[in-house]
């Protein structure tokens, strides 16, 4: 055999075995590549109280009408009550789904968690957290489904087989639910990097679109959609939302936010962008501020702006924020509170992307709410500056108990404090 003819024979073989590489990868190579979906669409559901009939519904009505496909994953945190249904297994702990069509509550979950709080933040990251482990995709939603009052603590994802225990859960009055995600709780596990972020943060629960709770999520979402006043029983159309996301998986965040908010059936509905948030914290630090410096030569003109500002119908207290500003520029006659006024209109304009509420009864709603009592009562205090264990202490920034990032950040608080105690 000529060896000249063997090294160019070999060189060739060695080409074309690169090549082959280049063009098709190895096993090796493609068992490294993790499948990766364009959504994953998580839903926390805290149905251990009285909405488990709504939870059962829902798994079966809504999520397992579609169904999770190559694009989009459908997981849920699901956790039953022992009172209050009994169909689909009548199981009362804690399950993970991964929802395939056709599935109900009681379908084989992915996994079972024993029972768990869903009041406790803990719980909250271990799901996103096993969410975006086991289901990895482009973009992710996260719904909290479930009770809420804006920030008022003890009000956000109860859970009543929680036992109150003082020492973990030091805002729980007596008549209040056991276990609950507060705002301060969710702004830490955020703050410390425990629940990492995400695309769209949805709550489908009452009077969540307000300054206080999304104050929370800025820097953790882009997105927030939510309802101003309270949410019935259809909430958001998952379905409906499912559908649409399936059909056209490369909606970006925006596209998608928006779209749930038109599939969110109630009286009010908003999508916020929490990236401007902090542009709105700094103008409401402003406008409060010039508010308490003219209270004493406007208090009258103040009352008749908050008589005239739009209170939704499941707390009279949580005002329009645009409305409010709108009304005091039109009751006092100060530049200087007139033009921090406008400017906080101009930054609630600026954030909300999408706003729709029912025509009559709530055209003065523009998409953002805040929390503007008028009397001692509505704080539910023992007397002036006497601080009880109550709700609304919450609220007040310097308190010796966790409280509101919201009130921190701005002089809103320091606002009502000087309006309301006289």
């Amino acid at each position: 055999m000529n060896n000249h003819n063997i090294i160019p024979f070999r060189m060739m073989a060695i080409v074309m075995l690169l090549v082959s590489a280049m063009l098709a990868p190895g096993q090796s190579q493609a068992q490294g590549v993790e499948a990766r979906a364009k959504w994953t669409y998580m839903v926390y559901m805290a149905g251990d109280g009285n909405l488990e009939h709504w939870l059962v519904q829902d798994i079966a009505r809504e999520f397992g009408r579609v169904g999770s496909n190559k694009d989009v994953n459908i997981v849920l945190l699901s956790d039953r009550n022992p009172g209050y249904a009994t169909q689909e297994g009548n199981w009362t702990d804690t399950r993970i789904f991964y929802v395939n069509k056709g599935d109900t509550a009681a379908s084989t979950p992915a996994a079972n968690w024993g029972e768990r709080n869903t009041g406790d933040p803990q719980t909250l990251v271990d799901f996103v957290n096993y969410a975006k482990k086991n289901y990895k995709a482009e973009h992710y939603v996260l719904v909290l489904w479930g009770h809420s009052w804006a920030w008022h603590p003890e009000q956000t994802m109860w859970d009543d087989s929680t036992p109150y225990d003082p020492a973990v859960d030091i805002w729980a009055d007596n008549g209040a639910a056991a276990g609950s995600l507060d705002p301060h709780e969710i702004a830490e596990i955020l703050d410390n990097e425990a629940l990492s972020p995400v695309d769209i943060i949805a709550y489908d629960a009452c009077e969540a679109q307000v300054i206080e709770v999304e104050t929370v999520w800025q820097g953790h979402a882009q997105y927030m959609v939510a309802a101003q006043d309270d949410v019935w029983w259809e909430g958001f159309q998952n379905n409906l939302i499912l559908s649409a996301l399936e059909k056209n998986p490369d909606m970006s965040p925006e596209e998608l936010v928006i779209l749930m908010a038109q599939n969110l059936t109630d009286r009010t509905v908003s999508v916020v962008d929490l990236t401007g948030i902090g542009n709105l914290l700094a103008v409401v630090d402003e406008w409060s501020a010039a508010l308490s410096a003219g209270l004493a030569n406007h208090r009258a003109e103040y009352d008749i702006a908050y008589s005239h500002t739009l209170g939704v119908d499941g707390d009279p207290l949580n005002k329009d924020l645009y409305d409010a500003a709108n009304e005091i520029k039109q009751a006092v006659n100060d530049p200087i509170i007139q033009a921090d006024s406008q400017a906080v209109m101009d930054a609630v304009s600026n954030v909300v992307l999408y706003e729709w509420h029912q025509k009559a009864k709530y055209k003065d709603a523009h998409g953002i709410g805040i929390f503007w009592p008028r009397y001692p009562q509505d704080l539910d205090l023992p007397s002036p500056h006497t601080y009880g264990y109550d709700w609304d202490y919450y609220y007040f920034d310097g308190s010796d108990r966790p409280g509101l990032e919201f009130s921190q950040l701005t002089g809103w608080d320091d606002f009502l404090d000087v309006y309301i105690i006289r």
